[in-house]
């Protein structure tokens, strides 16, 4: 009985996951040096942004003004080929969104 309820905290935390994750969006996917990040509703605080590999090792973060366009350059990174997990933090909102890096 106990493990029925925590899978159900645990489906009623994926929704609002899911629900969030809609007001947020980031081109192109796949990318090769930079992705652009749109917001539906303007965020009123700093956003962060931060790459990992697929692992959960961060390989870099990056930090906006709430009225700024959103263009994240990480040609620098020299990332292989793959997919990596994008974190984008602002207020009380953190949206996770998968990122595939597909250099030519």
């Amino acid at each position: 009985m106990k493990a029925f309820i925590l899978m159900v905290g645990l489906l009623a935390g994926m929704q609002v996951m899911a629900q969030s994750s809609s007001k947020v969006t980031m081109y192109p996917n796949p990318a090769n040096g930079f992705v652009k990040v749109n917001f539906s509703e303007t965020p009123k605080s700093d956003i962060t942004f931060t790459i990992s590999d697929i692992l959960g090792n961060k390989m870099e973060t990056y930090t906006f003004k709430a009225n700024e366009t959103i263009t994240c350059d990480f040609s620098n990174l020299n990332l292989i080929n793959g997919l990596y997990l994008i974190k984008i933090e602002y207020g009380d909102h953190v949206v996770l969104k998968k990122l595939l890096i597909k250099n030519s």
